[in-house]
């Protein structure tokens, strides 16, 4: 329940006992399949990692890559799904540990919605440091992990769900 009002998700949780990036691999291939499109946001290797998960899975994966240790801009993600208005995926990290940036998950997330793509969010970094409002922001998938800004314990890592994204593992 805490966890919970810390995402402001009324969604399932599912809990990891693993280091993030193995709740992040079990998302992008539990998500990923033949068939799907998903526009893969770059940011830095984690959001690399995504694409590799993704392909591994059998999806065709669009990557927009931002500058090095810049966040991704709006208008390149706008303007790479109207290039490919199939994509029902949206994968992308929220902050980056090693550059401090804040990649814009509002308006990302709106634009994932208004093409009814599911959105994958890496938040590990920025759980508790940043505003998370996952069932606002529409995010189907959202990984957090324990040791960084809520200063629990590595080792254990959580993923929030949502009836859409069980529906598309399903």
């Amino acid at each position: 329940d805490r966890l919970r009002r810390v995402l402001s998700t009324h969604n399932d949780l599912v809990f990891v006992q693993a280091e993030a990036i193995l709740a992040l691999e079990a998302a992008a291939t539990s998500l990923g399949r033949a068939g799907l499109v998903a526009l893969n946001i770059v940011t830095s290797q984690y959001g690399g990692y995504f694409g590799d998960w993704l392909r591994r899975a059998g999806t065709d994966v669009v990557t927009v890559a931002a500058e090095p240790g810049m966040p991704v801009g709006v208008e390149a993600v706008r303007a790479a799904l109207a290039a490919r208005p199939e994509v029902g995926l949206v994968a992308m990290v929220h902050a980056e540990t090693s550059s401090g940036i804040l990649n814009p998950l509002p308006e990302i997330a709106a634009l994932a919605r208004s093409r009814g793509a599911l959105l994958l969010v890496d938040a590990v970094a920025s759980v508790g440091g940043h505003p998370l409002d996952v069932d606002a922001l529409g995010i189907d998938v959202c990984v957090i992990g324990a040791q960084k800004a809520l200063a629990g314990p590595a080792g254990l890592s959580m993923a929030s769900v949502s009836p859409r994204a069980w529906a598309a593992m399903r």
